[in-house]
């Protein structure tokens, strides 16, 4: 045990402390900040997360965690899925060809995110897709997006 002494109401609030409320849905400008090769709760597989920080001025500075299946043992759709979606975030970031996915790391791309309420996590966001800022259609203001995406429990973690 410690005897601390502590009163937190004599500790300043801090204004500067952002909202965790999910984004709208739309695209975002963004770029990665880590990155880590995990392997699912079921012991099924792997997926890769990203970590990704909004440039957008709007919500500068929110995170965006982004998951996609790398390895499945039981689902070679779950796999080609994820690295259809690895392959569009090389592609937004300009690189084609990777060994590590730190190269990633610090270029900006378009990042589109889809407002959720999961079941068990509460409201949140999905990343669901990437778009490079040079393609010419790059927004920093968010754009409502309509997207379905397949709810799979069991895919990839």
């Amino acid at each position: 045990m410690a005897s601390i002494n502590f009163n937190s109401a004599d500790v300043p609030q801090d204004e500067s402390k952002g909202s965790f409320d999910p984004l709208p849905s739309g695209w975002y400008v963004g770029h990665i900040i880590e990155s880590e090769l995990k392997q699912n709760s079921k012991g099924t597989g792997s997926y890769l997360q990203f970590v990704i920080e909004v440039d957008t001025p709007s919500h500068a500075g929110r995170r965006l965690w982004a998951r996609h299946t790398w390895e499945h043992h039981s689902s070679p759709i779950a796999v080609e899925i994820g690295h259809r979606q690895v392959a569009a975030l090389c592609d937004a970031t300009g690189r084609k060809a990777i060994s590590d996915t730190e190269e990633l790391h610090g270029a900006q791309f378009r990042v589109k995110v889809k407002e959720t309420d999961h079941e068990k996590y509460g409201p949140g966001n999905d990343v669901v897709d990437y778009g490079s800022v040079k393609s010419g259609g790059a927004s920093v203001a968010p754009t409502p997006a309509a997207v379905s995406v397949p709810n799979d429990d069991d895919i990839p973690f």
